[in-house]
């Protein structure tokens, strides 16, 4: 019989690259795989690469409030209801709405569960105004066959924050080796495209950003791609009223949600990546997400040099060895003067990204990453 595997998320999954990867590695090893999630929002027009053993339903997202908390209960009876028919051999739960339902599947006879906890839930870890979540959350690290989180620090708080011991993978966010792009050449120097994709907010891609552009060669531009979340949806605007009045506004693209094999695309004609963290001590998920930020390794896997907050982690991942250059993120001045020096050494731009793309390549990929889970998957080890 064909191991199935159920992938279960209260959201669209095809907004998390690790969770692309690790079904399309499942898949091509023979494995059923079928996606159950909900449609929320911008994230909507994502979807999922195409894969022969790879099936995606999505219910369809509603606004916050009683219809939600039917909604949910509606979710949880299809997921069941999945499990009843189909009768996976594993379940594969990745965000904190899953929880409740994969905590209860625990139970299920013969069924196993991964749990990937892509982003600690809440302040530093703690659903502060979700205990039932937060409990179940620590009831199932404990009871789950194996939980994924992309880091060791991760790794450590969640050990410590729900008591689960030898169950814990790290598993870094790196892309597949099939998202590795062709070595490149140095290019002339205009134009010069900085490239960012992910979350618009003023966290990750700050005004500061628009000012340092507007003190740098006219031969610079820059390129956005992402989604804003929820109680940010005006950012976009900001960062586009900001351009046209500092006279940059040709120089900037600002560009609504992408699927994952779009965006690719755009970085492999880009020439500089983009990766600020914002200094926040009170939330684990900023202070320790180097090896968890997706982009920063997709940028990579496309020969992009990359430009990073200075941050002591970001510099030892991707400074220290030669993949980048570090700024003050809040500072223009400090900005503008990496992109300036990228501009002006397409030679040395050109052997940062390169020399992270050999690395993607050699072992900051999802294939070396997630073997230890596949493995466990397919019981190939204890």
């Amino acid at each position: 019989m064909t191991n199935k595997i159920l992938y279960v998320q209260y959201s669209n999954p095809a907004g998390y690259p690790p969770l692309e990867h690790s079904s399309q590695l499942i898949a091509s090893s023979g494995w059923a795989v079928r996606f159950l999630g909900v449609g929320i929002g911008g994230v909507d027009t994502l979807t999922l690469p195409q894969h022969p053993n790879i099936k995606t339903s999505l219910l369809r997202g509603l606004e916050a409030g009683v219809s939600q908390r039917i909604r949910y209960f509606l979710f949880s009876l299809w997921v069941l209801s999945w499990v009843v028919i189909w009768r996976p051999r594993w379940i594969y739960a990745s965000d904190s709405l899953a929880c409740p339902i994969a905590l209860a599947l625990t139970y299920w006879p013969g069924l196993k569960i991964v749990y990937h906890e892509h982003d600690l839930p809440g302040d530093r870890g703690k659903h502060s105004r979700r205990p039932v979540l937060s409990l179940c959350r620590k009831r199932l690290a404990r009871r789950a066959t194996v939980c994924v989180v992309p880091n060791e620090n991760r790794a450590r708080i969640l050990k410590e924050q729900t008591g689960a011991a030898e169950n814990v993978k790290c598993v870094w966010n790196c892309p597949r080796r099939p998202d590795v792009a062709p070595a490149r050449s140095a290019k002339a120097n205009a134009p010069m495209i900085v490239h960012y994709h992910g979350n618009i907010s003023p966290a990750y891609v700050p005004e500061t950003l628009i000012d340092a552009l507007a003190k740098t060669d006219p031969a610079i531009h820059l390129r956005i791609v992402g989604f804003e979340p929820i109680g940010r949806e005006s950012h976009r605007a900001r960062l586009t009223q900001r351009a046209s009045a500092l006279g940059v506004g040709d120089r900037i693209q600002v560009l609504s949600p992408e699927p994952r094999y779009r965006l690719i695309e755009r970085c492999r004609q880009a020439d500089v990546g983009l990766s600020f963290n914002p200094a926040c001590k009170e939330n684990f998920n900023q202070e320790f997400r180097a090896s968890a930020s997706n982009k920063a390794f997709e940028y990579l896997a496309s020969g992009l040099a990359l430009l990073v907050t200075d941050q002591p982690e970001w510099r030892t991942w991707f400074v220290e060895p030669g993949y980048g250059l570090a700024c003050d993120s809040s500072d223009p001045d400090s900005i503008a003067g990496a992109l300036e020096w990228f501009l002006h050494n397409p030679a040395a731009r050109t052997a940062m990204g390169e020399s992270g793309r050999q690395r993607i390549l050699a072992d900051w990929n999802y294939e070396r990453q997630f073997e230890p889970v596949l493995s466990m998957l397919e019981g190939r080890s204890d």
